[in-house]
């Protein structure tokens, strides 16, 4: 509802012929174009995270190398971590696991882009992988931003929440639901927790071999 409020006062304004023309009206033209463009992402997330829940796309489970997923996603930001001045740190080579390379990478590209936004100028985002005796593999994405308040852990992988220190951020709140809906599809588990050093930790454990989706005990 947020901007579609926001074009609604804006563009009354300028029928109202309270804006004259010149600078002033390019600028309310801007901050239409910008809410527009904020709803059209909302729009689009939500559209692929009712189609994850439902079912409808269907995962091509192949042989993916988390170590080239994760840097093809970092190269997918590498605009906003430069303007932001944020270092991605990579590991040159990770574990392979059956899973789909396009959900893969999405769950990649949206953990990383939350890492970049939390973080400080002149932070540092690490990616992190780690095997056990199992058939599980395990990676992470770490920050050294402010964390998350240990109030809001339990609730950050809903849909549209955002925590009293997040809501001055860019962005409409659906990425990491979106990651918890890709990991559950391929049989994962996904989680936060605050670093003791600082900052935020996001983990995630996929089966080596594709198995399905998790039964669902809960809808955030």
């Amino acid at each position: 509802r947020t901007p579609l409020a926001s074009i609604k006062a804006l563009a009354e304004t300028i029928e109202a012929g309270n804006v004259d023309p010149g600078p002033e009206t390019t600028e309310f033209a801007g901050r239409i174009r910008q809410q527009v463009d904020r709803l059209t992402l909302l729009t689009n997330e939500l559209i692929e995270l009712s189609r994850i829940e439902s079912g409808a796309i269907k995962l091509k489970p192949v042989a993916v190398d988390l170590a080239a997923t994760a840097t093809q996603a970092a190269d997918l930001l590498k605009t906003r971590s430069d303007l932001s001045n944020v270092r991605v740190e990579l590991p040159a080579a990770g574990p392979t696991v059956e899973a789909d390379a396009d959900s893969v990478l999405r769950a990649f590209s949206n953990l990383l882009d939350n890492a970049i936004k939390f973080s400080p100028d002149g932070g540092t985002v690490r990616v992190e992988f780690a095997t056990d005796a199992g058939d599980a593999v395990t990676f992470s994405v770490s920050d050294d931003g402010p964390g998350v308040p240990d109030v809001d852990l339990p609730r950050v992988f809903e849909r549209f929440y955002k925590s009293d220190s997040s809501r001055s951020q860019p962005g409409v709140g659906l990425g990491l639901a979106i990651v918890k809906h890709i990991v559950r599809a391929h049989g994962g588990t996904v989680q936060a927790a605050n670093r003791p050093e600082g900052g935020s930790r996001f983990e995630v454990t996929l089966p080596r071999r594709y198995a399905g989706p998790r039964p669902r005990t809960f809808r955030a």
